[in-house]
């Protein structure tokens, strides 16, 4: 069974063939395009990947994309009542492109997947995952871990309750008791740095602006102790 994995129209487009169970190619868009972190559909990528397994889109069973656009959405909109006002420059960058355009997104795919290849038969067999659980699927099956522990953790944090993975080692689970013991943290969280419809933060410019327009109350650079970090109400040289 051949599967295609998609991701686009936020950051970082990719596109993977999945091939009863084993990665036979996987690509960013960006490798193609030379555009940093391209957001477009990864016509390129899914090009190279049909090559690579020596097959075409008909003979994909199904072609899976990462995200559901009305989840996000609602998402999307609780975030942004529950913020206001602050947050209302965001708002209104990113709102008129969901109306225009990101709602529509499953047309938008089909007809992309046949501008590549017409065997694709456009949204016939176009699935659509949670975000969270698509995270969890890209750490945890390409990973040397035979199972996964509590895949989601009921969560403020996020809209679907999704928190992350904790997939099972007793050398991993060595590690993090080392890491609770030493810091007093149990559960250490990597996350991306953004406003919601907005790319993730990539440098300490970009990182001050979102810092300013969102509802976090400190900002601490990676070389500063958090005690010295930046306040809301600092103001740049």
């Amino acid at each position: 069974m051949r599967v295609f994995g998609l991701s686009a129209f936020y950051h970082d487009a990719a596109a993977a063939l999945i091939e009863d169970g084993r990665i036979v190619a996987a690509a960013q868009e960006e490798r193609f395009s030379w555009i940093r972190h391209d957001e477009v559909f990864p016509a390129n990528a899914v090009r190279f990947c049909l090559d690579a397994a020596g097959t075409t889109g008909t003979g994909v069973d199904a072609v899976v994309f990462y995200d559901k656009a009305f989840l996000k959405f609602e998402r999307l909109l609780e975030t942004y009542l529950a913020m206001a006002p602050r947050g209302f420059r965001s708002f209104r960058t990113a709102i008129p492109i969901w109306l225009r355009e990101k709602l529509f997104q499953k047309a938008e795919i089909g007809r992309a997947l046949d501008e590549v290849d017409p065997g694709f038969g456009g949204t016939a067999r176009l699935l659509f995952s949670r975000h969270h659980l698509s995270h969890a699927a890209s750490a945890f099956y390409p990973s040397p871990f035979d199972e996964a522990d509590r895949s989601y953790r009921l969560n403020r944090g996020h809209f679907d309750f999704a928190t992350g993975l904790a997939m099972t080692s007793r050398r991993f689970h060595a590690l993090i008791s080392a890491f609770a013991d030493r810091t007093g943290c149990p559960v250490p969280v990597d996350t991306s740095f953004n406003v919601r419809g907005e790319p993730v933060v990539c440098t300490p410019e970009d990182a001050f602006t979102c810092f300013m327009d969102c509802g976090l109350d400190l900002l601490a650079k990676s070389d500063q102790d958090p005690a010295r970090a930046v306040p809301r109400t600092f103001a740049p040289d």
